[in-house]
């Protein structure tokens, strides 16, 4: 029973320092301690910088932007001349080599089409295993 008693107590006066206190701030608003919190602070500069349209405009002047600048960030050039992939090049490689095939060994499978294009592949200059560095 006492214990109880002394923490009723305890909280009476906790709650009663507390409402003295925005008593105080309430009164005096102008003298009320500025935020110190560091997340608060960085939180409220980072909105002041990335707010409005000045800020979008100069992320799209460092970001790329357009279909050219993006192929450029990816190393695909626009006429297709440098393509980086080995599976990009292979393909190049059959669709040009198709024809020619076709016209040497008339009235195969397009299975048997591409194990001859497959073939040539392996020994073409063309591929970058065949090339020495």
């Amino acid at each position: 029973l006492l214990v109880q008693q002394k923490k009723k107590r305890r909280d009476q006066k906790r709650k009663e320092s507390l409402r003295k206190e925005r008593e105080k701030q309430l009164a005096n608003p102008e003298q009320a301690p500025p935020s110190t919190d560091p997340l608060m602070q960085n939180t409220n500069s980072m909105i002041a910088d990335a707010v409005g349209r000045d800020s979008n405009v100069k992320s799209m002047q460092e970001n790329a932007s357009g279909l050219d600048s993006a192929l450029e960030k990816l190393n695909i050039s626009a006429g297709g001349e440098e393509i980086k992939s080995r599976k990009a090049l292979y393909m190049a490689f059959e669709e040009r080599t198709m024809p020619s095939v076709k016209e040497e060994y008339p009235g195969l499978r397009l299975t048997q089409y591409k194990e001859k294009i497959f073939n040539l592949w392996k020994k073409s200059p063309e591929n970058p295993e065949n090339q020495v560095q």
